[in-house]
Formats: C-alpha cells, sequence, structure tokens
C-alpha cells in the first residue's frame, strides 16, 4: 500500500499450504493501492489450483477492493480468467458485495481495448436469479477515471467474448466506467 517505487506486484505463492475457506472477504484488498509506479498487475494465477476444488467458500465482499487504486502507470488490468475453474457447478456464494469495486479506480494509463479479463461464472453474478444474495456494488468505480479520459476502444470480456456489460442494468454496479468517455456499448448510464 503507498509503495510509490514499486514496479513488480506480490506474488502468490505456495497456495497448496492453504486450507479450504469460507469467507475471502478482504482478501487482496487494497494490495497496491497507490503504487503510482507500478507496471503489471497482480498475478492471480497461483491461486488458480487451490481454489479450483474449493466450493465451499460464502463470503467475496470487497475481494480486490482497491487492489490497483490510484496506479496511474498501470497500462493492463487485472486478469480474473485464473479463476474460471471456481464454482463450476456449485455457486455457494452469498456475498459479492464491492468484489471489484474500485479495483482499476483512477489507472489513468489503462486503456480498455476489449480484453479477456472475465471469467464466465461472473456471469451468474444477477441478483436473484442464482443462489448469490448480494451483488451490492459488485463493480462499483471498478475502471473510474477522476478525469474525462478516452482512447478505450471496448469493454473487457468474459471468455465467451461478452462484455461487462451485457450483465445488462444492475443499478448495484453504476460508475464502472465513470470518465470513460469512448465506452458506449453500456446499455445505460448506470454503468457510466
Amino acid at each position: 500500500y503507498d509503495c510509490t517505487n514499486l514496479t513488480t506486484p506480490a506474488k502468490i505463492v505456495d497456495t497448496y499450504k492453504l486450507l479450504e475457506v469460507t469467507d475471502l472477504s478482504y482478501f487482496l484488498c487494497g494490495t497496491h493501492c497507490g503504487n503510482v509506479s507500478l507496471e503489471d498487475p497482480i498475478d492471480l494465477r497461483g491461486l488458480e489450483g487451490w481454489l479450483d476444488g474449493n466450493n465451499n467458500i460464502l463470503d467475496m465482499q470487497v475481494f480486490l477492493h482497491q487492489a490497483h487504486y490510484d496506479n496511474t502507470s498501470l497500462t493492463s488490468p487485472i486478469d480474473l480468467t485464473p479463476l474460471a475453474g471456481w464454482f463450476n457447478a456449485d455457486h455457494s456464494i452469498d456475498n459479492v458485495s464491492y468484489f471489484l469495486g474500485f479495483t482499476h479506480y483512477n489507472n489513468t494509463s489503462l486503456d480498455l481495448t476489449g480484453q479477456k479479463i472475465f471469467p464466465d461464472w461472473i456471469q451468474t453474478l444477477t441478483e436473484g436469479v442464482t443462489e448469490i444474495e448480494d451483488v451490492s456494488y459488485a463493480f462499483y468505480q471498478m475502471f473510474y477515471c477522476g478525469s474525462a479520459k478516452g482512447g478505450d476502444s471496448g469493454e473487457p470480456t468474459f471468455e465467451d467474448g461478452n462484455v461487462l456489460s451485457s450483465l445488462g442494468t444492475p443499478s448495484t454496479n453504476k460508475g464502472t466506467y465513470t470518465g470513460r468517455t469512448d465506452i458506449n456499448t453500456s446499455p445505460n448510464t448506470n454503468w457510466k
């Protein structure tokens, strides 16, 4: 947090030593907040094997909240596809409030160009349709820019190619693209 000269992100290792858990809230919250020199996002591949078979997680609120907040040198968004194997058959999560809130807040060098960064299972985050009870602000201001920023040629996508805003018009996800003037595929202003 606030390591202003750090250029390389934290590395996740030895996850085979971790036990099965039910609560991953605040897990990577604020990890690189204010790291203005950081050039690459956190690599989640170190979690992949451990969590592929962990189907008992109930709470993932603020999981990556502010993880790359104010990382003004970051050019690539965090890749969530290593999480693709999570909960394939058992969506036992009941809380993803602020799950990705503020993750890339004010990343002024980050251009969204349709990168494939979301695993398909996140498309289940439609409150009232699945077992997930609280999706409040799951993507709140995830890609917010404080000043108007152009140059984005598309939204980040899921593995199947759907854009993030294909989730529909969830009022709980408003502010995702605030300040990004070229994001024009959103279904309504709640995404901006």
